[in-house]
């Protein structure tokens, strides 16, 4: 047998192959942490609505996204019920915010809280956060945050 047919009956196979191998490629999952330390309630807004967005700007299915609260930020999911015991901050977990926050997390949006702020601040998770469960809360979240990114996790703070 000739050697150019050995060689095109090799190609051809790889050639085949070549359309399902950047298939896969083109719809890898693309993995962020946003981080929020940040008290200020109109950051907290833009945080939710950048993060809205970016399911918007994506393809179903590709995105998978965790939200690190940490310091100050905690108050984004801090209940209003908690100001008496949480004095040093300003609850944010309004009716509004947890509509938010309730649709993101349909979306998988996981938010990861610091076990260090939660103890800095004497916040009890079962009543004074809004729904947040004790797989969601690490020990420190800059840590966290580091282990995540050598997941591959993008890093964004808006």
């Amino acid at each position: 047998m000739p050697r150019s047919n050995t060689w095109q009956r090799l190609l051809l196979p790889m050639l085949l192959a070549l359309p399902l191998c950047t298939l896969q490629a083109a719809n890898p999952i693309t993995r962020v942490v946003y981080h929020l330390n940040d008290g200020d309630p109109m950051q907290q807004f833009r945080l939710l609505r950048n993060i809205d967005n970016h399911f918007e700007a994506s393809i179903p299915g590709s995105l998978e996204i965790k939200v690190l609260v940490h310091g100050e930020g905690i108050s984004l999911l801090l209940l209003p019920e908690a100001k008496d015991r949480v004095t040093q901050l300003k609850p944010n977990a309004t009716a509004s915010n947890r509509k938010q926050i309730d649709q993101l997390r349909t979306r998988g949006v996981i938010f990861i809280v610091s076990g260090a702020t939660l103890k800095y601040y004497g916040i009890n998770p079962a009543s004074d956060l809004y729904q947040v469960s004790q797989q969601e809360i690490v020990p420190n979240g800059l840590a966290y945050i580091s282990e995540l990114q050598t997941q591959g996790y993008t890093y964004l703070k808006p």
